[in-house]
C-alpha cells in the first residue's frame, strides 16, 4: 500500500521478517522539522554529483574529522561525494533533532557504526552507491540501509 500522509510522507508497509511489519516512510519535502514514530523508518535518497557551490555549502557543515577524512580521498569525485553525502546526512538529522546541522556531533561504536553523540532517540544509517546516498532514520531502534552499484 502506497499512500501520502498529511505530514508529506510517502509510506509503504513491508515485512520485516519474523511476522513483523514495518512502515517505511520517506519525506517528500526538503524543509521543516520532522518526527519519526517508533514503528516507522524514513528513507532519504540524495544525488551526490553536485556543482561546486553545493559542495562548498556542504563542506561548511562538516566537522574537523569529516573534513580531514574528505581530504584523504585521492579522486576528486570521491571526495566531493563524501562531502555532499555527509552534508546531506547532517541536514536530514538536524531536522529530526532540531539543531543546526553544523553543530551535530557523532560517536562510533566498537564496530565503527556512527550515532549521534548526545541523542539515543534517533538512529540512522547511510549507504552509498556511486552517485546516490541512502539515509534511513528511525526512533529508538537500530536501522540499516544498503545501496548497490
Amino acid at each position: 500500500m502506497l499512500s501520502i500522509a498529511s505530514s508529506m510522507l510517502e509510506s509503504r508497509d513491508v515485512s520485516a521478517g519474523f511476522g513483523t511489519a514495518l512502515r517505511l516512510s520517506w519525506p517528500t519535502g526538503p524543509s521543516g522539522e520532522l518526527q519519526v514514530a517508533e514503528d516507522e523508518v524514513h528513507v532519504w535518497a540524495a544525488q551526490l554529483d553536485r556543482d561546486a557551490s553545493v559542495i562548498r555549502e556542504m563542506a561548511m557543515l562538516l566537522d574537523d574529522e569529516e573534513r580531514e577524512r574528505a581530504s584523504r580521498f585521492r579522486r576528486r569525485v570521491d571526495r566531493d561525494r563524501y562531502i555532499v553525502s555527509h552534508g546531506v546526512l547532517r541536514r536530514v538529522l538536524a531536522r529530526y533533532v532540531r539543531k543546526p546541522a553544523h553543530s551535530l556531533r557523532f560517536r562510533r561504536d566498537r564496530f565503527g557504526k556512527p550515532s549521534l553523540a548526545h541523542r539515543t532517540d534517533v538512529s540512522f544509517n547511510m549507504a552509498h552507491a556511486e552517485a546516490v546516498a541512502l539515509i534511513s532514520v528511525t526512533s529508538r531502534r537500530p536501522v540499516g540501509v544498503e545501496g548497490r552499484d
